[in-house]
């Protein structure tokens, strides 16, 4: 059995760039933190959505994210995820009685273990640019699988196993306002945003279009996908 599991929320999708980054304003400075976003799915039948709201600490770290969900029938849960920290680094996740540790070597995670009905070890390793390009995952302490990576020359994720391709904006990533590098690598999130993504198909895309406020961020996402009715709306909230 193959199946991929980190510590970060499922709704963060893989956001990435250009390997052409002319006029890029990722390197611009700024105060703005993410403080909420909305996302709403549709089809022909069903509509749902989710909003997520963020705390930070005293030193700009985030300590919790909170998801209102209210599903089709009109039923509202409320999940929230805790961060602690060492050293201006997240030691540790709660999240619904389960909690998962990070380990570092520098600036690296090098492992992340999660702590629920199983014990789930995830190490990764690093290229010479500090590009995540693999996660060997164990649980209870069998193997269980390696997942592996490729990325472009501004190093955001070009490939991932499984065959899926992704191609990108040269705007900003808003989760790069919430965690640092580390974190953002070892969760595939990239310094831009998702323009198109490719199933191993090769007949099936997901394509992103993107309203940004005047620093390059996003305000608004909108999905859709090839080969089906569903859409994906989401709208960000920056203080």
């Amino acid at each position: 059995m193959k199946r991929l599991i980190l510590p970060i929320l499922a709704f963060i999708l893989i956001s990435c760039s250009n390997d052409d980054d002319s006029g890029s304003i990722n390197d611009q400075p700024t105060n703005l933190k993410l403080e909420k976003y909305e996302v709403q799915w549709t089809t022909y039948f069903t509509e749902s959505s989710s909003v997520f709201d963020l705390s930070y600490n005293s030193d700009g770290d985030i300590i919790s994210l909170t998801e209102t969900h209210t599903d089709e029938s009109g039923e509202v849960g409320i999940n929230t995820r805790y961060y602690e920290y060492e050293n201006r680094k997240i030691s540790k996740i709660e999240y619904n009685g389960e909690y998962t540790t990070l380990t570092y070597e520098g600036n690296q995670i090098v492992e992340t273990t999660i702590y629920s009905d199983e014990i789930i070890k995830t190490e990764f390793e690093y290229d010479e640019d500090g590009n995540m390009v693999a996660q060997i995952e164990t649980i209870d302490g069998d193997y269980c699988c390696t997942y592996e990576y490729e990325y472009d020359n501004n190093g955001n994720l070009l490939y991932s196993q499984g065959g899926f391709l992704y191609k990108y904006d040269n705007m900003r990533n808003p989760f790069s306002l919430v965690f640092d590098e580390s974190y953002l690598k070892i969760n595939r999130i990239s310094n831009n945003n998702t323009l198109m993504v490719m199933t191993p198909w090769g007949d099936n895309y997901s394509y992103y279009s993107y309203e940004y406020n005047s620093e390059g961020f996003p305000t608004k996402r909108e999905i859709s996908y090839e080969t089906s009715d569903r859409t994906s709306v989401r709208y960000y909230t920056y203080k």
